[in-house]
């Protein structure tokens, strides 16, 4: 299974996405159909972003190549259904939102948000992915062990699923 699939399953444990998805691609060019679920899956895709923004930020910047790889997964995720510009800001306020407050604070916003350990993986796993491609540096290794830790997981269970991210 593709790391793609495996996000898009894990992300179907949150209320609303597969049938937003779903509703999306039957809409078609129906835009007054469209907008509602395109703005759904945007809302629901939001602490995605965050838990990415965090993990991209903890070297003290998300570089343009972090935020281009964040904003393609997004997109990717709904089938294309948030374009790449959408992506970009999505992932641009996420940036915004980890420099006004605190990493801290974003995780336990996104940990609060995404109630099932499955949607939390994938949030974890889009952020780590980014993170493999320029080699995860120190500090982004202890982003994701608080993060970790602010989603109740074991060492050992991060790890693993930053295994399965590397993909």
């Amino acid at each position: 299974m593709s790391l793609t699939d495996t996000l898009k399953e894990k992300l179907a444990t949150i209320d609303g996405y597969s049938e937003s998805l779903s509703g999306l691609q039957e809409a078609g060019d129906d835009e007054m159909v469209a907008a509602p679920r395109r703005a759904a899956l945007i809302a629901l895709l939001t602490p995605v972003a965050e838990c990415a923004a965090v993990l991209a930020q903890a070297d003290g910047s998300a570089d343009s190549a972090e935020q281009s790889k964040i904003a393609a997964r997004l997109s990717e995720l709904t089938d294309g259904g948030i374009d790449s510009d959408t992506a970009m800001r999505m992932v641009g306020d996420a940036i915004g939102k980890v420099q006004s407050s605190s990493a801290d604070a974003v995780v336990s916003g996104v940990a609060d948000k995404l109630e099932s350990n499955d949607a939390r993986e994938a949030a974890f796993m889009v952020g780590a992915n980014v993170a493999w491609a320029g080699g995860v540096s120190a500090s982004e290794g202890a982003a994701m062990q608080s993060m970790a830790s602010a989603f109740g997981w074991e060492i050992g269970h991060m790890q693993k699923l930053l295994g399965q991210a590397h993909g």
